[in-house]
């Protein structure tokens, strides 16, 4: 599936339910001014997985993450993945999640 995530770029993403918005954009300023009003991605993925070879046993796996352009090019992106597993091996979770932060830079 492929979206776009700002006006003239598009983003690959993998099969699946993919939800992405943008902030609304702002009245455009005076030459060279920052748009900080349009700066804001959501993007959330969700795939769920049923098994082909065993009866019963789903996986699912989603991931909701937010990104905001502190200034022209630079920013800072903070998500949570979850990977569910309906027959886990023994002794371990069902679900397995983590949060992610990152900060960085786009040339």
């Amino acid at each position: 599936m492929i979206v776009g995530d700002r006006p003239g770029g598009f983003a690959t993403e993998p099969a699946g339910l993919t939800f992405r918005a943008n902030a609304p954009a702002s009245a455009p300023g005076t030459p060279g001014e920052y748009d900080a009003a349009n700066r804001l991605l959501v993007v959330a993925s969700l795939a769920v997985l049923p098994s082909l070879t065993e009866s019963g046993r789903v996986r699912g796996e989603g991931s909701p993450r937010l990104r905001r352009e502190l200034v022209s090019d630079l920013f800072f992106e903070i998500s949570v993945h979850d990977s569910y597993d309906s027959q886990s091996s023994e002794g371990s979770e069902k679900n397995d999640w983590g949060l992610s932060t990152s900060l960085g830079y786009s040339f």
